[in-house]
């Protein structure tokens, strides 16, 4: 039976960009698709401009538009949207970019070319201006091919906002649960087990870097950083976190070599957690014997961020005052 293909768009404060991001997701060629609009309760007017957007829409699509009554956050958000869906592939676009007229053509032609979980594609990456910019994902595992031991610790798989992503993936593992698990970072290791992935070798989004929950801005005092880093490391122990009882449910055994790199590399992230004086530290310590090797890395992997972070302020440009000329 053939697939049935709900594109999704979320948007969360995105009023600059948010009017093209409609009108690319509302302009995709081929047979008619669900579309949902869905706004996280917006506190700029992202939910008005949609809704005018969408109001003049004539086409073949059957059109939703709907609002969070609360800011849900990015996962909640991505959970609740997916429960609504009625497509059996759910392509998602987010309110800062823009999906190419073809996008929903080329992920049809992926999924009933075999038997994918997971759909991901190049991108022609741009600025907040909309000007043309290097692509910035190259290094993604999953976009250089890598196998499933490096992809099982990777902390980038492949673009995030060229994903579509099969039914199964909710069905056999469940929801995504923990609000710092972001979904390409989970759904993209679920496919890896599945051997379902697939990806599409030509540019189907252009992807604004500047403006997304995945941009890392430079920070210029030592604080900043700090929470910059920490922010990044709780992230990537809700993911591992998240990859390691979906292994399980997988089907591999906790002494299989997937779990066990994947929980060496937790341990090591709740190490550098301790070590910045992030978390609990009476749970680390009851750790920190038991794997001295893993917790002394972890520290010396913290002192040298410390030091790169003491490095770069040093190496700012001082402002000094200047007193106005007579």
């Amino acid at each position: 039976m053939p697939s049935t293909y709900s594109f999704v768009l979320l948007s969360y404060n995105q009023e600059e960009y948010i009017a093209d991001a409609v009108r690319s997701v509302l302009d995709q060629q081929g047979p008619p698709l669900e579309i949902i609009l869905s706004d996280d309760c917006s506190t700029d007017s992202t939910y008005q401009i949609m809704r005018n957007v969408a109001a003049g829409y004539t086409g073949p699509h059957r059109v939703t538009i709907r609002r969070n009554e609360t800011n849900l956050g990015f996962v909640k958000h991505f959970r609740e949207v997916f429960t609504r869906c009625t497509g059996d592939v759910m392509i998602v676009a987010w309110g800062d970019d823009v999906s190419l007229p073809d996008r929903a053509l080329a992920v049809r032609e992926a999924f009933s070319s075999g038997d994918p979980w997971l759909v991901h594609s190049h991108a022609a990456c741009i600025d907040l201006a909309g000007n043309d910019i290097p692509p910035t994902y190259l290094t993604a595992d999953l976009v250089k091919g890598s196998d499933l031991a490096a992809c099982a610790t990777s902390g980038g798989l492949y673009l995030g906002a060229t994903g579509a992503y099969h039914r199964k993936l909710v069905q056999k593992y469940g929801h995504v649960t923990n609000p710092r698990a972001y979904e390409d970072l989970v759904y993209g290791f679920r496919a890896m087990l599945e051997d379902g992935v697939r990806f599409i070798d030509k540019p189907l989004v252009r992807y604004r870097v500047g403006s997304g929950l995945s941009t890392s801005h430079l920070l210029a005092d030592r604080g900043g950083k700090r929470k910059a880093e920490i922010r990044r490391l709780r992230t990537q122990y809700a993911v591992l976190s998240q990859r390691r009882r979906d292994a399980l449910v997988f089907g591999m055994f906790p002494q299989d070599s997937i779990p066990q790199l994947i929980n060496h590399n937790r341990l090591q992230v709740l190490f550098e957690l301790y070590f910045w004086g992030a978390i609990n530290r009476e749970r680390a310590r009851r750790l920190l014997f038991q794997h001295p090797l893993l917790a002394l890395r972890a520290w010396r992997r913290v002192r040298r961020f410390k030091r790169r972070i003491k490095r770069s302020l040093q190496a700012m440009p001082t402002t000094v005052a200047v007193a106005p000329a007579p």
